[in-house]
This record gives structure tokens, C-alpha cells and sequence, in this order.
């Protein structure tokens, strides 16, 4: 009987280790993901200056978000799951923020992109 109870426990175990591994994400750390937003701050910018000009965005949206991406080389995937991650924190979330809108009144942010 305690063998069985004890294999049942190693496989319930076992299979809550394979359900939370198949979730977990790399995690950017912070002050990277901080630059990660500031660029995409500047290249949603970028996007919607083009939107203002009558100008089709999709392209265009790829193109500044792939540049972010590689120069992080970071995926899609990788920064929604970051930004879900970081999210769940809303005051943390937001101290981040205050430092990306620092980031983007400094004067370095003009040689960011």
C-alpha cells in the first residue's frame, strides 16, 4: 500500500513538474525590458507618425518591431510573455514605465533607434 500511495505521489508530482515547465518563460530582466519598451515606445511613434501620413502600417509595424526584436535578439513570443509577466505587478509595472518615459526625455533617446 505504501509503495503505491508513494508511486502515485511521485506521479502526480511528475506530471505537475511537466505542466508547469511547458509555462515557464525566460525572463527578461528588468532594466533590459526597460530599453526593450523605450524603443517600442519610439518605434510605436515611428508607426503612428506613418499612420498620420495616410500610409498603409502594417509593414510598417512589422519592420520597427523586428528591428527592436533583433536588436534585443528577442522573439514576439518572448516580449508578450515578458509583458504579461511584468503586468501582473502593477505598481512594479509602473515604476518601469516611469523609468521607459525618463529614458525617452533624455537627451541620448534621440540615437536609441
Amino acid at each position: 500500500m505504501k509503495t503505491i500511495l508513494l508511486f502515485f505521489t511521485f506521479l502526480l508530482f511528475y506530471v505537475y513538474q511537466c505542466k508547469t515547465d511547458k509555462h515557464k518563460i525566460d525572463i527578461i530582466p528588468e532594466q533590459k525590458m526597460i530599453l526593450i519598451l523605450t524603443d517600442v515606445m519610439i518605434a510605436e511613434s515611428a508607426i503612428n507618425f506613418e499612420q498620420g501620413q495616410q500610409k498603409e502600417i502594417a509593414a510598417y509595424t512589422n519592420y520597427y518591431y523586428s528591428v527592436v526584436f533583433d536588436k534585443y535578439k528577442i522573439t514576439k513570443k518572448q516580449f508578450e510573455e515578458n509583458m504579461q509577466f511584468y503586468s501582473k505587478n502593477n505598481k512594479d509595472f509602473n515604476e518601469m514605465f516611469l523609468k521607459v518615459i525618463a529614458n525617452l526625455n533624455s537627451p541620448s533617446a534621440k540615437n536609441r533607434f
